[in-house]
């Protein structure tokens, strides 16, 4: 169920509470997969691995692996973490869902895959080139700003965050202001899932913690088409289901994803990535 909160211009979804249990749970049908992957590597691996996953191509843009290392918080499964462990990054992830990160430290071992909390990271002052935070920041009911202050602590002057969360198009916008949603009142967090956040307002809290905006991307364009078009659900679920199948499904569905983000991702995109980088010169207090 999703409200709109007016008062910041955000989504609110009820759902089930994304807490560490949540997690542990949600991930593992997919660690249970990940542990039966195959081990070969092929040029058809190379080529999904470092060119066309998107993760890579992005990091790959703004960094090179000599500019030392890159973190991800919030890796879950560590997927992101091992495709850039395989295009030559030293990657490390971070998680507090304790189950998900025993399994995967026990299964992939050379993964460097931490339990740890990212409001708390346990890595000194400027230590990352890096930092990758994919779909966190909306699950915090209480705000994302001990977050933020990590991220600018853990980052090198000069690196580069990468921070993708659900947001409010143009066509969730639209919604709110024509009364579509419903109005939230309850102040409660106990049913609280996520947010889908107003971007601007992101952008400037992390302005003021010393970032410089580089990019922004909207994302998610299937998602976003079944979140908000549900009629289309059937048919992009089952278009889905295909795209991994070998290189030739994951390049079509590159190319369709690539069309339809340039066409329709501002007005439905799920996600928006922000490219951020550290300033190179400490902001005034």
């Amino acid at each position: 169920m999703k409200y709109y909160d007016p008062q910041n211009k955000r989504l609110v979804y009820i759902e089930k509470k994304a807490t560490p249990d949540y997690w542990d749970e949600h991930w593992a049908a997919g660690v249970r997969k990940r542990l039966r992957r195959s081990k070969a590597t092929t040029w058809a691996t190379k080529i999904n691995r470092c060119y066309l996953n998107p993760h890579t191509r992005i990091t790959r843009k703004y960094l090179k692996p000599e500019q030392g290392p890159v973190l991800e918080g919030g890796c879950g499964l560590g997927k992101k973490v091992e495709v850039l462990c395989f295009c030559g990054f030293q990657c490390i992830g971070v998680d507090y869902a304790r189950d998900t990160v025993r399994a995967v430290n026990e299964h992939i071992p050379e993964l460097d895959i931490r339990y740890g909390d990212i409001r708390k990271l346990d890595f000194p002052d400027d230590f990352f080139a890096g930092y990758w935070s994919i779909g966190v920041i909306e699950h915090l009911w209480d705000g994302y700003d001990r977050i933020a202050e990590e991220m600018e602590r853990v980052l090198k002057p000069g690196g580069y965050l990468f921070l993708s969360f659900p947001y409010m198009s143009l066509y969730r916008r639209m919604l709110a202001k024509t009364g579509f949603y419903r109005k939230y009142e309850n102040q409660s967090p106990e049913d609280f899932r996520q947010f889908a956040l107003n971007h601007r307002k992101v952008t400037d809290d992390f302005l003021k913690k010393g970032f410089v905006l580089i990019r922004k991307k909207p994302q998610g364009i299937f998602f976003g088409l079944k979140d908000e078009l549900s009629f289309l659900a059937p048919l992009i679920n089952g278009f889905l289901r295909y795209k991994d199948q070998n290189l030739l499904t994951k390049v079509l569905y590159l190319i369709l994803d690539s069309l339809l983000s340039l066409l329709f991702g501002q007005m439905f995109g799920h996600m928006v990535l922000l490219v951020l980088r550290k300033r190179k010169e400490s902001v005034p207090v």
